[in-house]
This record gives C-alpha cells, sequence and structure tokens, in this order.
C-alpha cells in the first residue's frame, strides 16, 4: 500500500480559546495533498491549572519542522500574537499535542497559531471546539429569572455545566443566597436545588420568596465545572443582583408557578330533578369575594 503523506501546507490555522463553549466551529484556511482531508480536532482543553493547552486529532499526528516551538505563537486575552516563551515545551504523542505554558492563562479570548507546514498527518481540514479558560461563565443575557411567586430561581451558564466532582458535592451547601446582596448567610438546602447539565442551568426552589432587588446567589470555588472539560471555578461565581420588584426583566412571566395557574373547569354535573349543578375544578377554590380580594379583581379571576 502506498503511504501518502498530508502536511499542512497553506496558511495558520488557529485555535481559540475564550469565553464561549461553541462546538466545532470550522476555521478554514487549509488543504490537503491529492484527494485526502482532515484531520479533525475531537477536542481542546485547559488543565486545572491552565498552563497546558491539548489539543486532540482524530488522527495520529507527527512534526514536520524540527524547531516546533518556533512555529506556534499565542494571543493572551486578545492582545496581538507573540512567539512563545523560551520556557514553553510543545509534546507531540499519537493524537494529541500539548503546549505547556509557564505562566497560567487569566482570562478569555486566547489564541493560539499554528504555522503551515508544521505538522504532518493523515489529514488537515481542521476543526475546533472553543471553551472557557476559567471555568464556567454565566449567560450573558439573563443570566438569572425568577418565577412570578420569587420561590423559583433558575440561575443559567453558558455551556453544560455540573458539579465538582459530582453535582451533589455541589448541592451540599455550596450554593447561598444574599438577600441584601452582601451577606450570603443564607445556605440553600440539597433538596431544594436541580441541576440540569444539557440546559446548562441550575433550579433553586426557595421556602420564603425573594423580594426587592439585592439578591445575590453565590456558587463555591471549585464546586462546578464545564462538561466539555475539566476546567473548574477557580473563583465563586456570584450573581448579578437579582430584582423582582415591579416590571424587572428577572420575573419570568412565561411560566407561571403552580399556584399562579388559575383554576380550570374540569367537568359539569347536574342532578336528577335538574335544580343542582356542581362544577367541578382542576385545583381546590375558595370564595374569592371572602378573602379580601377586590369586587372586581375576583371577577377576573372568575371569568
Amino acid at each position: 500500500m502506498r503511504k501518502v503523506s498530508r502536511i499542512l501546507k497553506k496558511t495558520v490555522y488557529f485555535v481559540l480559546i475564550t469565553a464561549l463553549l461553541i462546538s466545532s466551529v470550522s476555521v478554514g484556511g487549509f488543504a490537503a495533498f491529492d484527494e485526502y482531508t482532515g484531520p479533525d480536532i475531537l477536542g481542546v482543553s485547559l488543565n486545572n491549572t491552565r498552563s497546558v493547552i491539548t489539543l486532540q486529532f482524530n488522527r495520529e499526528i507527527e512534526a514536520a519542522v524540527s524547531n516546533l516551538r518556533g512555529h506556534v505563537k499565542i494571543s493572551k486575552g486578545g492582545a496581538a500574537l507573540e512567539a512563545l516563551p523560551s520556557t514553553a515545551n510543545i509534546t507531540i504523542s499519537g493524537f494529541r499535542m500539548q503546549i505547556a505554558l509557564p505562566t497560567p492563562l487569566e482570562t478569555a479570548d486566547n489564541y493560539v497559531q499554528v504555522t503551515a507546514g508544521t505538522l504532518v498527518a493523515q489529514s488537515i481540514d481542521i476543526e475546533s471546539s472553543l471553551f472557557d479558560a476559567r471555568g464556567p461563565v454565566l449567560a450573558e443575557t439573563n443570566p438569572v429569572t425568577v418565577s412570578l411567586s420569587g420561590k423559583k430561581v433558575t440561575i443559567k451558564f453558558k455551556n453544560e455545566i455540573k458539579g465538582y466532582p459530582n453535582d451533589d458535592s455541589l448541592k451540599n451547601g455550596y450554593i447561598s443566597l444574599a438577600r441584601n446582596g452582601s451577606s450570603f448567610n443564607e445556605i440553600i438546602p440539597k433538596e431544594n436545588i436541580e441541576i440540569d447539565t444539557s440546559r446548562g442551568e441550575i433550579e433553586i426552589t426557595l421556602d420564603e420568596p425573594l423580594t426587592g432587588a439585592k439578591n445575590r446567589f453565590k456558587i463555591t470555588a471549585g464546586k462546578i465545572q464545564n462538561t466539555g472539560n475539566t476546567n473548574i471555578n477557580l473563583n465563586d461565581i456570584i450573581t448579578p443582583y437579582i430584582s423582582v420588584s415591579g416590571s424587572s426583566s428577572n420575573v419570568d412571566t412565561s411560566t407561571p408557578d403552580e399556584e399562579y395557574v388559575f383554576p380550570q373547569i374540569k367537568n359539569t354535573s347536574i342532578s336528577s330533578d335538574l335544580r343542582t349543578v356542581t362544577v367541578y375544578f382542576t385545583k381546590n377554590i375558595k370564595n374569592a369575594f371572602a378573602t379580601g380580594v377586590s369586587a372586581s379583581l375576583a371577577q377576573t379571576f372568575l371569568k
């Protein structure tokens, strides 16, 4: 069988390490010898010390140059590309290429550039996964929503999350609430926490509803991680202020709480003498006029 060597031959490529988690983002700019294409990057990860970047390929790769470090550059935090430090170390083993940095990455928006002709592989059409070098990050839009009752809270992240080392560990006293914005002295009980990994959400049910505009939740450092890699939150994650006053954007009116869903007529019956009509509802009911509710409001409920 004729063995054909495929090599990066056209341009440079970038591996983006950013705060946004997006899977399989094509970066283009590659060509292959004859009809062969590939390889695909199966994943990009950063170790817990944020100093070792690992590129995982779907096929074995090897260096096509002797001075591998001289063909790799890095951009930290969106700054201009620069050569790797002389103390940085690059190793290639089988399906992996690892870049060990002398100092850890501290921010998002980091790029790694590998020049054309540096790697020999089975193919060279490269894709990359993007991830947050700092661990889980709250969603940019409406990171926290609250139900109409003020008792159900959803904390949303940019990507899939799970507890570290497991969900039970995160639930075991490491999520707390400050109703005044600073004193996180209300620990959320384990049974009041649900973690939706695929949606990247933590759902909290409170015994007492939120009030006012100074509410904040805190997730203790080292207790939550991205599912796509081993990056954990090295610092406490504290939500923005949560307001449940007036027409706050934090309040989610699209899915009312059970207590806010008004009763619906389920069935009716009439007595044999045709004098008594019985109406069955989907919820327990009571006389709204007898509870101090205004007549106009009660009539609205009973329409």
